[in-house]
């Protein structure tokens, strides 16, 4: 896998790449909590607003569609504006 082949598809989805590897983290089931390191207050700013920040469902299927995730990767939950299902 490139990382220039998932720093592209960021780019054309406007997706920040660090953003989508915390979210991409949290998505499967099996796991009930995500432990990211920080040693400074901007990195724990940093790491809630990666995962707050809304993450268009084109962009976890274009990942697939390259074969840069497993098909049957799971990827957090979003419609295809951007919007999540919560807020639906």
């Amino acid at each position: 896998m490139s990382r220039q082949k998932l720093l592209d598809v960021a780019a054309n989805h406007g997706v920040d790449l660090r953003t989508a590897a915390l979210q991409f983290s949290a998505a499967p089931d099996v796991a009930s909590a995500l432990v990211v390191g920080c040693r400074t207050e901007q990195q724990i700013l940093a790491d809630y607003t990666s995962m707050q920040t809304k993450i268009p469902a084109e962009f976890w299927a274009d990942l697939k569609a390259q074969n840069l995730i497993e098909q049957n990767a799971p990827v957090p939950q979003m419609s295809p504006a951007g919007v999540s299902r919560e807020d639906v």
